[in-house]
C-alpha cells in the first residue's frame, strides 16, 4: 500500500514554504494547486522543503518543473531546501536552486 503524502504550508516574509511529508509524486498536484493561485503571485518566493520526503519519483521532479514554470509566470521564484546531495544536484540541473 502506498504511503499518502501530506503537505503543510508555512507563510512568512513574502515566502511560502511547502513541507512535504511522504513520497513526492504527482499525487501532490491537487494539494499544491491550493497554494498556487491562477492569477498573480501571492508570494515572492516558494520554497519546497524535502526534509520529510521519503522518496522523490520522476513524477515528483516533473511536478517541481510545473511549479517552477508557474512561479516564473507569476513573477515569483521557486527554491528547494533540505534535500540530500543527489536530489539537490538534480534540482539544480532543472534550474531550481537552494534557498
Amino acid at each position: 500500500m502506498m504511503e499518502p503524502s501530506q503537505l503543510h504550508a508555512v507563510a512568512g516574509n513574502g515566502s511560502l514554504t511547502l513541507r512535504i511529508n511522504g513520497p513526492m509524486d504527482l499525487l501532490l498536484t491537487m494539494a499544491l494547486r491550493e497554494y498556487c493561485p491562477d492569477t498573480g503571485a501571492t508570494y515572492r518566493r516558494y520554497i519546497v522543503d524535502f526534509q520529510n520526503v521519503s522518496i522523490v519519483r520522476d513524477s515528483g521532479l516533473a511536478l517541481l518543473l510545473m511549479l517552477k514554470r508557474w512561479a516564473n509566470r507569476a513573477g515569483a521564484t521557486l527554491c528547494v531546501i533540505n534535500g540530500n546531495r543527489d536530489l539537490m544536484r538534480r534540482c539544480i540541473s532543472l534550474g531550481i536552486g537552494p534557498a
